[in-house]
């Protein structure tokens, strides 16, 4: 049996990259503090990205579109990382 957490993970404005790896990375301990073996985020949640680039970029679809493109592999790294470090399966 494997035990999944899900997230309703909340947008935030981020002041910095060490901020949004802060969040994440206490997200994934609490899951995993609590057995978690797979770890649902929602697809929205690379969104807050965006706010990294300034609010009025986050405030335009298209321009916070991009913004995050501009981060995801870093993003797909940090939770790479969080993966492996607490022996967990991260979508």
């Amino acid at each position: 049996m494997i035990k999944i957490a899900t997230a309703a993970y909340p947008l935030d404005i981020l002041s910095s990259w060490a901020q949004y790896e802060d969040k994440v990375a206490a997200w994934v301990a609490g899951a995993a503090g609590n057995g978690a073996q797979l770890l649902l985020f929602p697809e929205y949640g690379a969104m807050e990205l965006a706010t990294l680039a300034g609010l009025d970029v986050a405030a335009n679809l298209e321009a916070s579109l991009f913004a995050v493109s501009d981060r995801l592999a870093d993003a797909v790294s940090a939770h790479l990382k969080l993966a492996a470090e607490y022996g967990v399966h991260i979508l």
